[in-house]
């Protein structure tokens, strides 16, 4: 992973919460574009994340905590979070607008 990712709210929410602060642990981002549709998955092997236990955010509010999920419900058409037994997978999609 390029270490700019890391600088970035994803890459530091990753670390701090899922890996403990841990800099040396894996994290695979693979992105591709399919029939008119930009398709990124994020695996990780850290803790368990459900965001179902995140409160609800509105755009207006923007204390920390919660930011990352918001943004990605507002910009994505597609936010899926599977559990797997040894970590997490985050799947995005963004669909081709005409024009």
């Amino acid at each position: 992973m390029p270490s700019a990712w890391w600088s970035t709210r994803p890459g530091q929410t990753w670390i701090r919460h899922g890996y403990g602060g841990a800099t040396d642990r894996p994290i695979i981002v693979t992105a591709e574009q399919v029939q008119g549709e930009l398709r990124i998955s994020i695996r990780d092997w850290a803790k368990p994340f459900d965001p179902s236990g995140v409160a609800p955010r509105h755009v207006g509010d923007l204390r920390p905590g919660g930011l990352g999920l918001l943004c990605m419900q507002k910009l994505m058409d597609e936010v899926r979070y599977e559990r797997l037994p040894d970590g997490m997978l985050l799947k995005l999609v963004k669909k081709a607008r005409p024009g």
